[in-house]
């Protein structure tokens, strides 16, 4: 049986770098889904967030991109799990509950950072349609 865990986005940086010694660059990206509204006419925005983790040279290369750079990036879905203390109120007591928290990354092993331009090369046009 072939499996593949392949992620593929065209956005952009959505704030500066965060590098940590001997480790990997996180970056956000986002992506945007345009379309417009049938019942109103309105053109609509959804934009989704990203977090990047970029290991290596190509790390140190994120890691001296701007907010707002246009990237090209293809990478690996990850999951990863933390624990965290939360609130939680039974009755009248509150009490610290420990819950782990799951967080989607994308493990990063192509970037390329592309010209700024209205419409990504390739991207299709709006034709009104949510997809």
């Amino acid at each position: 049986m072939f499996n593949l865990n392949r992620i593929t986005l065209i956005g952009n940086t959505g704030g500066d770098p965060k590098v940590t010694q001997n480790g990997p660059t996180t970056l956000s990206l986002a992506t945007n889904v345009n379309w417009t509204d049938k019942q109103t006419n309105e053109r609509r925005t959804r934009t989704e967030w990203h977090q990047l983790v970029i290991w290596n040279g190509l790390g140190k290369w994120a890691a001296t991109l701007p907010k707002g750079t246009p990237l090209f990036v293809e990478g690996e879905l990850v999951y990863e799990r933390y624990p965290r203390k939360v609130e939680a109120t039974i009755g009248k007591k509150t009490t610290e509950v420990e819950v782990m928290t799951t967080v989607p990354k994308i493990k990063v092993q192509r970037l390329i950072r592309l010209e700024a331009a209205t419409n990504a090369p390739g991207e299709p046009e709006d034709t009104g349609e949510v997809l």
